[in-house]
């Protein structure tokens, strides 16, 4: 590949594993997408489905805009594989409870 200045820069491809976190909760948000304007008016994060569908629909009463863009999100910890290089360092395989852990 060719970089934005014309350097060569190499990327390497390898399966990573993204893991929800233990403790972390969903979160779901809306944004209002509706025409002519967009909108864009956001719902800010709810930890429920309920709290997302009462806010859109408090929205679309106010408002009569009924397009929206809706989402999930998580927190996770991402989990190289071995070889991958992390800000310069190579990373090392996993001991066998650490994997475990990680890897359910």
């Amino acid at each position: 590949m060719v970089g934005p200045v014309g350097e060569a820069r190499v990327f390497r491809y390898a399966d990573w594993d993204f893991v929800r976190k233990a403790d972390s909760n969903p979160h779901f948000s809306a944004l209002c997408l509706s025409d002519p304007q967009r909108c864009n008016a956001f719902s800010g994060l709810h930890r429920t489905l309920k709290g997302r569908e009462q806010w859109m629909a408090n929205h679309v009463q106010g408002t009569g805009h009924t397009e929206f863009q809706r989402n999930m999100g998580d927190t996770c910890t991402a989990i190289p594989p071995e070889g991958a290089v992390i800000a310069g360092e190579v990373v090392k395989a996993l001991p066998a409870d650490e994997h475990a852990r990680t890897h359910p």
